[in-house]
């Protein structure tokens, strides 16, 4: 017994010894999220930072911290932020054996928001506050919880509806991400009355977005009523593959 918990000790050691002294180079190879490339990278595996990019998009810098008592648990914990000119954000990373988890909070600008929105002529001004949202993945990459909120803190929006471009200024909306089925949820409301505006409903397996958009949106962005067909349940709804 006690020649077994020396081993395991020695490895525990071994392997914390590996993650103190290998460069943060390494990390590229380690690192299989679709879409997402670090580059430029320093210091070390177990505390370093590099650039990311999503697709060719820069992201911004991302530093990390592994804390190496979790490797003792069993678990792989990594604080990490990620910043840029409209954006700071900080997370914790933990990964096991079956499933990953991460925790993210911080503030998103319209100016970042806004390079993946320009391609649907919608503009938008203001911060994105992202309020501790919790994701978790399993091994075959499938999500298996998220849970979390949004705030958009409102302002001027620029967007087309039916050919006819609008520019209004919104007041603040709150957003409340869930999970149905294989589906990422994301319900957005008004702050003042809660009435559903907006609906997004995003498929991790195929990169689909549907968007939903609610009778109370009219009212919300100030358009004209007639734009609402008689009893319908919703204004109008568009789907996009996003990945």
């Amino acid at each position: 017994m006690l020649k077994r918990l020396a081993w395991v000790g020695a490895v525990i050691v071994f392997l914390t010894a590996l993650l103190v002294m290998a460069p943060a180079a390494l990390l590229p190879q380690f690192v299989a999220i679709p879409h997402v490339k670090l580059e430029n990278t320093e210091g070390m595996i177990w505390h370093g930072n590099a650039e990311t990019f999503f697709d060719d998009q820069h992201i911004g810098l991302l530093a990390w911290r592994v804390r190496p008592l979790g490797l003792i648990e069993g678990k792989l914990i990594v604080n990490f932020t990620l910043e840029r000119d409209g954006i700071s954000l900080a997370g914790v990373s933990t990964s096991r054996l079956d499933n990953h988890e991460i925790s993210l909070a911080g503030d998103v600008g319209s100016r970042f928001v806004n390079v993946f929105t320009l391609d649907y002529d919608i503009r938008l001004s203001g911060h994105l506050l992202i309020n501790d949202v919790r994701l978790r993945v399993n091994n075959e990459r499938q999500v298996e919880s998220v849970e979390g909120d949004l705030t958009w803190n409102g302002g001027p929006v620029r967007f087309k509806l039916a050919n006819v471009l609008h520019e209004v200024t919104l007041e603040p909306v709150l957003g409340t991400l869930t999970q149905d089925a294989s589906f990422v949820v994301l319900n957005v409301r008004r702050t003042r009355t809660q009435a559903p505006v907006l609906a997004f409903r995003f498929d991790p397996e195929t990169g689909w977005v549907h968007l939903r958009a609610f009778p109370a949106f009219l009212e919300f962005a100030n358009i004209p009523s007639n734009y609402l067909m008689q009893d319908a349940d919703f204004l109008f709804e568009v789907s996009q593959k996003l990945l």
